[in-house]
């Protein structure tokens, strides 16, 4: 075996099974309510990805018409119940996992003693985001865009799936931030010489 300075030399180190891994320490998910007069929810918004689910939870103003609420968990947690909705904690997740469960925003309706009272909730977009700013960001594409809103509930179903990312996909994500990190770190290179 070759090593270099006590270490595998880099052609001979084995290749990983899924050389994307990373621990999944933080997660953003954005909301966004459309304007439509019955469009607020009346009830609890929940993001799964990874074999967990994720309360989507601000306090009283979640999922109001015209609304964009971002919730972020981990680190920079604005959630209620933070520390039971952290990724990094409890059952940790790795970015291994997204395509091994799937990945849902589910709604669930509250019943109201006003029967006249929609408690249905109309979704304009949905952005998810693994890791974010970090070299293992991973963004899940959004899927309700231009007018392709979704009422979800009762009537209309609890749940909006989302495509798996592929690891050629999270790979290239990766590699973008990696590649601006250089660019920026080689910016300031020239600079410090001129």
């Amino acid at each position: 075996m070759l090593t270099v300075g006590g270490r595998l030399a880099p052609e001979t180190t084995p290749p990983r099974k899924n050389d994307t891994v990373a621990p999944i320490r933080d997660l953003e998910v954005r909301l966004v309510t459309t304007n439509d007069p019955e469009a607020g929810g009346l009830g609890a918004a929940y993001v799964g990805l990874c074999g967990r689910e994720f309360a989507l939870n601000l306090g009283d103003t979640d999922l109001s018409r015209g609304a964009s609420d971002a919730y972020r968990f981990g680190r920079d947690a604005n959630v209620v119940a933070a520390e039971m909705n952290d990724p990094g904690s409890m059952l940790p997740l790795d970015t291994n996992d997204l395509g091994s469960y799937p990945i849902y925003v589910r709604f669930e309706p509250t019943a109201s003693a006003d029967t006249t009272m929609n408690t249905d909730w109309n979704v304009e977009s949905v952005s998810i985001v693994i890791n974010p700013g970090g070299a293992a960001q991973v963004t899940i594409p959004n899927r309700l865009l231009g007018p392709n809103h979704l009422w979800l509930g009762s009537a209309a179903g609890k749940t909006l799936f989302f495509p798996h990312p592929s690891g050629l996909d999270i790979f290239k994500q990766r590699l973008k931030v990696v590649q601006a990190a250089l660019d920026l770190r080689a910016r300031r290179a020239r600079r410090a010489t001129r």
